[in-house]
């Protein structure tokens, strides 16, 4: 079906999204844009414990503006991620889901009322789980993993107990049993949940939301997804998910071998890989029939490593859809934009002769034309603005990190080696601060870790 607006997006008919710290936004693309959905009776960010559970929120004014933008042909700026990405030549979040929904659209636009409010039950559900996790990604954040709060601290030269902290360390709205009473409440009419993190298979009250589900029998009609870091398999898995209508899992996976462990430290490529693998030839025992993906961050840090990481994922996993590759801009420091001319010549030399692989006829499956949009839309970002004066931040990052996991940017990502000297070159200390806005007052970055999704779910 045409889209009826240039603008149209079917997710806020249907659709809500619950950040780590359990604040609703519309969906997952709008989260840092500063535009959450907000309550009407606080005038403050709402959140997944507010009276009336995720229905309530479904005709916030919040929501009634975005639909009405849309349906007017706008673009709403909480929307500006995916519109953005459309315009570098990718398929946004918009675009799929729209296209995933497609006989639903009519009765959307029909059911509208003039001031935006509808009448529909939300059907879709997107839960980030806190922050607990088991890794330290180098893109993300304390927001999304406290073990990162020590280096954070040293980055920002504060003490861990700084005040900027706390907020981090109480990140644990998904304990609160009311949440649960109220999502159990909600579930007759949901068709899907969406569990991330955070690391989503570390919480318990999650497993035992399911067990809730099998015991009542609501299970059979619940398609439940996870964004998972494939370093888990818990026991429960294996009982509880043939039991659901299906399941959906998307893996984050950045890099093969040690590119693998340099990003996502503490994990181990071994384990990761014999985890995918298991999840890849399992598919069937663990109903993996809502799908079997995985998602990347594309950045600075693995932009000249993205072939053999979509050979493994497209050759060693047999059942991978299309992966997932989103564009990191936040943190600034490890968006690609920040590669000096020659390297971005060599990185861009790299991604043209992918682009031409992939259009030769790699990989021969019917996901190859979303493979390429999501390449050229890599390419394109890269190529952009020039913000290699935030070099000397990657290097303050990265030497933070480094020593305090052991690890060496030069040995693992020898085509970085040299931007040491390119910074000094250029006359930039190394120590030289983040720019004004990725900060806050007290010298502590602001929160990190966002990324332009470029293809799939």
């Amino acid at each position: 079906m045409t889209e009826p607006s240039c603008s149209f997006c079917v997710l806020p008919w249907m659709h809500l999204f619950a950040d780590e710290a359990g604040t609703l936004w519309p969906c997952c693309r709008t989260i840092g844009s500063g535009l959450p959905n907000i309550d009407d009776a606080t005038g403050e960010p709402r959140t997944v414990t507010a009276p009336g559970g995720l229905q309530a929120a479904m005709n916030t004014s919040t929501m009634r503006t975005l639909r009405r933008e849309m349906l007017a042909g706008d673009r709403p700026a909480a929307c500006e991620r995916c519109y953005r990405l459309e315009d570098l030549g990718g398929r946004s979040h918009r675009q799929v889901s729209n296209a995933r929904w497609a006989e639903t659209l009519p009765d959307h636009v029909a059911s509208t009322a003039p001031d935006g409010r509808i009448e529909a039950d939300l059907r879709t559900a997107d839960l980030r789980l806190g922050n607990i996790c088991n890794l330290k990604c180098r893109m993300c954040s304390p927001q999304s993993s406290k073990a990162l709060i020590a280096e954070f601290a040293k980055a920002g030269g504060a003490p861990e107990t700084h005040p900027y902290f706390d907020r981090f360390r109480r990140m644990d709205w998904f304990d609160n049993a009311e949440f649960w009473t109220a999502l159990e409440h909600d579930a007759p009419n949901l068709e899907s949940i969406n569990f991330a993190g955070g690391e989503p298979l570390l919480i318990e009250g999650m497993f035992d939301f399911l067990e809730r589900m099998v015991d009542t029998g609501r299970a059979k009609s619940l398609t439940i997804s996870y964004n998972t870091n494939a370093t888990l398999l818990p026991d429960r898995i294996a009982r509880l998910w043939p039991a659901f209508r299906a399941i959906r899992l998307t893996a984050s996976v950045d890099g093969v071998d040690a590119i693998n462990d340099y990003i996502r430290a503490p994990s181990k490529w071994a384990r990761v890989d014999s985890n995918l693998r298991y999840f890849d030839t399992h598919t069937e025992t663990l109903n993996l029939s809502g799908g079997f993906t995985t998602n990347s961050a594309i950045q600075v840090l693995n932009v000249f490593a993205l072939e053999p990481l979509l050979h493994y994922l497209l050759g060693t996993l047999r059942n991978n859809e299309c992966p997932n590759l989103s564009i990191v801009t936040h943190p600034a420091h490890l968006d690609t934009r920040i590669l000096p001319p020659k390297l971005k010549a060599r990185a861009d030399l790299r991604l043209r002769e992918l682009i031409a692989k992939l259009e030769s006829g790699w990989p021969d499956n019917r996901h190859r034309p979303d493979l390429i949009a999501s390449v050229t839309a890599i390419r394109n970002h890269m190529m952009g603005k020039d913000r290699s004066e935030l070099v000397p931040e990657f290097l303050r990052w990265m030497e933070v990190m480094d020593s305090a996991r052991g690890q060496s940017l030069a040995r693992t990502v020898p085509e970085l080696a040299e931007l040491k000297a390119t910074a000094e070159m250029a006359g930039r200390p190394d120590a030289t601060p983040a720019e004004p806005e990725t900060r806050t007052r007290a010298g502590l970055p602001r929160r990190a870790g966002g990324a332009i999704p470029v293809g799939g779910l």
